[in-house]
Parts: C-alpha cells; sequence; structure tokens
C-alpha cells in the first residue's frame, strides 16, 4: 500500500510538469489547424501542344512525338550538313538540360536536298505567339529512306500554353 501512496505523491509532484505539456500540444495543435486554413491549394490544367503546321514539298512525313525535359545538354548539330542514307540519325538543337525540348521525327524516301526549318511559340496572347526557338538545319542530303528525329530545345523550364510547332521542309 506504502508503495502505491509513493507513487500517488509523486505524480502529484509532476503535476504542473503535465500540465504544461498537455497545454503545449494543444495550443500547437489549434495553431496547426488555424495554419491549414490559410494555405490554398489550386491546380492547373496543362495542355500540350495546340497545333502544328507541317509545310513540306510532300517528300517527307513529320510525326511530332511530343514535350519532355531534357535530362543532358547536348551539343548543337542542327546547322551542320547531313548526309542521310538509311541510318537513323539524331538531330540537336538549343537542348539544355531541365528545360523542355520538342522531339521531332522526320521520315524521307526521296533523293534530294532539303533544309528543314522549325519554329516554336507558346501562349495566344498574339496572333502568333510568343517566339520560344527557330532553328533552320543545315542541308540534309539524302539518297534513300531516312529517318532523322530532330530534339529541339525550347529554352525554357516554363510553356504558356498553347504550344504551337512549326515547321517546314523545302
Amino acid at each position: 500500500m506504502s508503495s502505491l501512496k509513493t507513487r500517488i505523491s509523486h505524480f502529484a509532484g509532476r503535476r504542473v510538469p503535465v500540465l504544461s505539456l498537455i497545454l503545449v500540444a494543444l495550443a500547437g495543435a489549434i495553431v496547426g489547424v488555424l495554419a491549414s486554413g490559410l494555405i490554398t491549394v489550386a491546380s492547373t490544367a496543362l495542355s500540350g501542344e495546340g497545333g502544328a503546321f507541317h509545310n513540306n514539298s510532300g517528300k517527307f512525313t513529320i510525326v511530332d512525338n511530343g514535350l519532355a525535359v531534357a535530362a543532358n545538354t547536348l551539343k548543337d548539330s542542327a546547322a551542320s550538313a547531313l548526309a542521310c542514307g538509311g541510318t537513323p540519325l539524331n538531330v540537336y538543337s538549343n537542348v539544355t538540360a531541365g528545360q523542355w525540348m520538342d522531339v521531332l521525327t522526320f521520315t524521307t524516301s526521296a533523293s534530294h536536298s532539303h533544309v528543314v526549318r522549325i519554329t516554336a511559340r507558346s501562349d495566344s496572347a498574339s496572333a502568333l505567339g510568343g517566339m520560344l526557338t527557330s532553328v533552320t538545319t543545315g542541308t540534309w542530303t539524302c539518297t534513300e529512306l531516312t529517318v532523322v528525329t530532330v530534339y529541339v530545345g525550347l529554352l525554357t523550364t516554363s510553356i504558356t500554353p498553347p504550344l504551337t510547332m512549326y515547321e517546314s521542309v523545302t
């Protein structure tokens, strides 16, 4: 019985610190609930490309493979002349790690020389939208069925929709 009395008196001696702990916990919980009411969460609906304009000599099939964030900075090779001869080729322009890029695939079986022009525009604030980037390739001299994948860096980490890609092959 004396053991029980000792424990009760020991607990009674700690009453103030225990009450202080409970009071601090309650105050923290109340402040947390009030703060959570001040935080606003908004969702943003993102959309991809608004459309694409493909103007070519009829010798190319152009496929837009969509957007991606570049993992690496790549050496620009778009302005270089390109000999197309059946092997799939990659061309890079303005690709910087952490920025958006668009991936386009050009397929041709024509034995001709071509120059490809690609323009990326975003935002609908003006009639054409704001210019993100413009790329003019070197001359592509193709002799047989060729697939060229062009990685176009958009020079931004934030795109205001809609994004429109314009490709022209002459």
